[in-house]
């Protein structure tokens, strides 16, 4: 079983937990430090003016007016506390487990910390409304100053993003002479690691403490290059729940086909010098069919179902993904993506 229990409560209170302060004081506006807060099956082992519970972090003073949004936990076990006694607020969860004490923080640990706390960074507007704080995101270089960075491998244009862009800032920050609070976006460099890792970055230790959804994997190459536009060697993956193909739809009416089980297929063309599906006769009974074209493409790659929520989406570029059974499925229209 997950999470404390009686059992587990015997193992007692940590080592030199007893008379450790609760909190630290609030630092800089957003980070709030408190010592592990142990759940009420430990109360017969404390005394009442001793005890420290997740919900105590809530209600303290330092935080008053304000709402916890994200909860570390550095801990190595999970015994302490349940994780829905902090999501019960409408506070996230994330567990990062350290050494703990009479050990410093890796810097792979340090640089986990640091992408999970970005991920979630939010400010507020003139109104005092929380806001979602954009994120720019360096992947790659071209020009440093008078230097064509692009034309060297990816180690180099990366080792470059690192010492002149990122390192700079951090020193900046460090030192106030930039104050992050008031920056518009934060700056921050994608992460990329060797193929060895790959891996690793399937699991929940990793993705757990991620702020933001991972919806694939780009595979760069290194050796190579930096290439504008379009380049076949820089790939990317995603799971089947996020692959997806843009088409531009054509909605016909016509008659139903004759296996109507059939949601995805290739259609049979009366030729015309348009290469339309042959419209409904008279006395059949209509139905509005998609047909989907690539870019280029003279006839359609796939068919769907237009219903009536995709009729108004007649000649417009959709995004589309392939459910499991194969069958396409409509996910939203692409605003300027017109194609002729």
């Amino acid at each position: 079983m997950s999470g404390p229990t009686p059992e587990k409560a015997l193992i007692g209170v940590p080592d030199r937990w007893m008379h450790c302060p609760k909190t630290g004081k609030l630092v800089d506006g957003l980070f709030f430090p408190f010592k592990t807060p142990l759940c009420s099956l430990y109360d017969d082992q404390i005394e009442k003016k001793l005890r420290f519970h997740p919900e105590d972090v809530f209600n303290h003073p330092a935080v008053k007016g304000k709402k916890i949004g994200l909860w570390v936990d550095l801990t190595k076990t999970d015994r302490y506390y349940f994780v829905k006694e902090v999501e019960s607020h409408g506070c996230l969860y994330r567990k990062m487990p350290l050494a703990g004490h009479g050990s410093s923080p890796t810097q792979e640990e340090t640089d986990r910390f640091v992408r999970l706390v970005q991920g979630f960074t939010r400010v507020k507007d003139e109104q005092g409304n929380t806001v979602d704080l954009p994120r720019l995101l360096i992947y790659d270089i071209v020009h440093f100053e008078d230097v064509h960075v692009g034309k060297e491998n990816f180690d180099i244009r990366f080792m470059c993003i690192r010492r002149e862009l990122i390192e700079p800032r951090n020193a900046a920050i460090k030192a106030g002479r930039i104050r992050k609070e008031r920056e518009p976006m934060s700056v921050r460099v994608k992460d990329f690691w060797e193929m060895e890792a790959l891996p690793k970055l399937f699991e929940p230790k990793f993705t757990k403490n991620v702020g933001h959804e991972i919806d694939g994997l780009i595979l760069q190459p290194v050796d190579a290059p930096y290439t504008p536009g379009r380049c076949d060697i820089v790939l990317k993956w995603k799971p089947p729940s996020h692959n997806s193909i843009d088409f531009k739809l054509q909605i016909r009416k016509q008659r139903p086909f004759d296996d109507t089980s059939i949601s995805f297929s290739i259609p049979e063309f009366t030729k015309s010098e348009h290469n339309c599906p042959r419209v409904v006769k008279e006395g059949e009974l209509p139905q509005h069919i998609g047909y989907l074209y690539v870019q280029h493409a003279n006839e359609p790659m796939a068919t769907m179902k237009a219903t009536k929520k995709l009729l108004p989406y007649d000649n417009k570029i959709i995004e589309c993904t392939f459910e499991v059974c194969s069958v396409l499925q409509f996910c939203h229209y692409k605003t300027g993506c017109e194609r002729d």
